[in-house]
């Protein structure tokens, strides 16, 4: 029975032992957040992701260091004083630090479909003066993809949302492109076998487009 109970020098061993190891996972995958975090800075053509995500990232870092250190110094005194107050800290740096980078990429990620969303309407203001089949072809040709991308980067987006409201809202964006958009296509064809003038801007007023 002695044999198969540990000793309480052994038990503090086997302890001290888990929590480097817990340590150094946990350590290793902040580490690994880092890198992608600065990864992403660095791939990105967003200014203002490059801007406000390292400052983000030093936060978690700074954080992570206040968390390992206050880590090792309970484990020596369970009642330090400044121990508890870097657990605390680092805790609260943690969470907002990591807040704070959720938000840069999620901005960053709705700036992405704005972009799309202008380039659509550039497209559009084209539309008023194609004059042949051909350009009309053409304008079918180059604004399909557009419509593809901002239509499919509007629905990922609208499943993400937990605001029933804002998402009610991108769905409705979603069925007024796919509704207008071959009523233009239709209207230009139509507009360009009778030699007369189409007004885009006043077909298009229902289409929220600005709002997404």
């Amino acid at each position: 029975m002695t044999s198969l109970t540990r000793s309480s020098e052994e038990y503090r061993s086997v302890s001290m032992r888990r929590s480097f190891n817990k340590r150094s996972s946990w350590g290793d995958d902040q580490r690994r957040k880092k890198k992608v975090g600065y990864d992403t800075c660095d791939h990105s053509d967003d200014r203002i992701l490059q801007q406000d995500m390292p400052p983000a990232l030093q936060r978690v870092e700074g954080s992570s260091k206040l968390l390992e250190e206050s880590s090792y110094s309970l484990k020596h005194d369970p009642y330090s004083v400044p121990a508890r107050k870097k657990l605390i800290d680092g805790a609260r740096g943690i969470l907002q630090g990591t807040s704070a980078l959720l938000l840069c990429f999620d901005e960053s990620e709705v700036r992405k479909i704005i972009r799309i969303c202008r380039k659509v309407n550039d497209y559009v203001a084209v539309s008023e003066v194609i004059e042949s089949m051909a350009d009309l072809q053409q304008f079918v040709k180059d604004i399909s993809p557009v419509l593809h991308d901002v239509t499919n980067d509007v629905n990922l987006r609208q499943q993400e949302l937990t605001h029933q409201v804002h998402r009610e809202i991108l769905i409705r964006c979603l069925d007024s492109i796919k509704t207008i958009a071959p009523v233009l296509i239709c209207s230009m064809k139509t507009s360009i076998e009778l030699g007369t003038p189409i007004h885009v801007k006043d077909m298009l007023k229902p289409w929220p487009i600005e709002t997404l």
